[in-house]
């Protein structure tokens, strides 16, 4: 731990040690592998990530052991409130690798620069309920999104649906040994 410190301030902590794999909530909504790969749109969406799958050999589902789980590409992943919210709690977000989902689903999401975009998204959403008085459930989630918007944390494909290939042309491609 003393050498991972070493040189840190508060402004720099990409090279801190720390678990790859952590605890993770039971939020509102866990985010699902089927979610990540229909390209689901959240109306409550409020991160995002884009990478390739990284479960380092442990993958929990069969469908990421076979090679489903973007066939090495990054796939783009949006996050919603929900997940952030713990299950029957009020008052309190949780954020980082901790957020609620499926273990294939959430290691798209624990990317040094993902969690501290969420983090500042989460951060911004606890504001606005201390702001108003509220729980975290009955924040202006519009005005939240918006400002995320604006400060480059929300990218416009996070609200926008995207065209499915046909089934035939994906199970085409998936017969000659490929995954679309």
């Amino acid at each position: 731990i003393a050498v991972a410190h070493r040189g840190n301030s508060p402004h720099h902590i990409s090279p801190m040690l720390t678990p790859r794999e952590s605890r993770r909530i039971e939020g509102d909504y866990a985010l699902r592998m089927a979610d990540i790969l229909d390209q689901r749109v959240f109306s409550d969406v409020v991160a995002v990530a884009c990478t390739q799958t990284d479960s380092h050999a442990f993958a929990s589902s069969d469908f990421d052991r076979l090679g489903g789980a973007g066939g090495g590409k990054p796939l783009q992943v949006r996050i919603p409130y929900g997940c952030f919210i713990p299950r029957g709690i009020e008052g309190l977000l949780v954020a980082a690798k901790a957020i609620s989902g499926e273990r294939d689903a959430t290691c798209f999401c624990r990317m040094n620069a993902d969690i501290k975009n969420a983090g500042h998204a989460i951060g911004l959403a606890a504001a606005a309920a201390a702001k108003a008085g509220s729980g975290v459930r009955d924040i202006d989630l519009a005005e939240l999104q918006a400002e995320l918007k604006q400060l480059g944390i929300l990218p416009e494909w996070a609200f926008a649906s995207e065209t499915k290939e046909a089934p035939d042309i994906c199970l085409e491609s998936l017969a000659s040994g490929g995954f679309g």
